[in-house]
């Protein structure tokens, strides 16, 4: 009897981390298409410019500069780039185009990625307009911005 309130405990335990740690993550973010609030998209935030999930449609409809991210979402500095995105904006003139790094093999092949936080300025049919952008050692909005944006 003790051994099943143990496990009972435990499994208490584990689902109260879980929802706590659910709520506390930043994961609503805006829709660009409808301003509305989803979890499964990146934001369109406080910049003019704008930051999409990748697809070929976001990527023939986009404004401005193309600029592919190529995101891991277990990595510290995507995540770090990312939140600075969500919170100060896209440069005007720009759009961010958000790829998954682990399922996107033929993208990353084609533009020559082979680490993630990489930033990759394409024109509207997706072809590679400028050198690569690793953003690794210095993962900040700021940074993107000084040494590859402008």
């Amino acid at each position: 009897m003790i051994a099943s309130l143990t496990f009972v405990g435990i499994v208490v335990l584990s689902v109260g981390f879980l929802f706590v740690n659910k709520s506390e993550s930043p994961s609503t973010n805006t829709n660009p298409t409808t301003n509305t609030q989803t979890e499964s998209s990146p934001a369109t935030n406080q910049g003019k410019g704008q930051y999409v999930v990748y697809s070929e449609d976001a990527l023939a409809n986009a404004i401005g500069q193309r600029v592919l991210f190529f995101h891991a979402p277990w990595c510290p500095q995507c995540r770090a780039i990312e939140g600075d995105i969500n919170s100060n904006g896209v440069p005007d003139g720009y759009t961010i185009l958000k790829i998954d790094y682990d399922s996107s093999q033929e993208l990353k092949q084609k533009y020559g990625v082979t680490l993630q936080t990489t930033f990759v300025k394409v024109d509207e049919n997706g072809n590679k307009t400028a050198d690569k952008y690793v953003a690794y050692n210095e993962p900040s909005l700021a940074a993107l911005t000084r040494d590859y944006l402008n």
